[in-house]
């Protein structure tokens, strides 16, 4: 078990770090439409890790092993 406040600002960072990324390089992409469904995801999966820290902040809850494991495997399906 990885404490809330930790795993949501890293994964938060995380996501909104690549989502930016990916629409930066979406102008220079040949598959620019691609590049902004994948920043879109990565950019829902922030939104996600935010509203988990908002509720960590009422609620002291803790994120289960195997919702970091998804998150880890749906950014290895996602190109750089």
């Amino acid at each position: 078990m990885i404490p809330c406040n930790f795993a949501g600002v890293f994964f938060f960072i995380a996501s909104a770090t690549v989502a930016v990324h990916r629409c930066l390089t979406a102008c220079t992409c040949k598959l620019r439409y691609q590049a902004l469904a994948e920043a879109g995801v990565i950019g829902v999966w922030a939104a996600v890790w935010v509203g988990i820290l908002l509720v960590n902040m009422t609620q002291k809850i803790v994120v289960e092993k195997f919702s970091i494991r998804h998150f880890y495997i749906s950014i290895i399906f996602v190109r750089f």
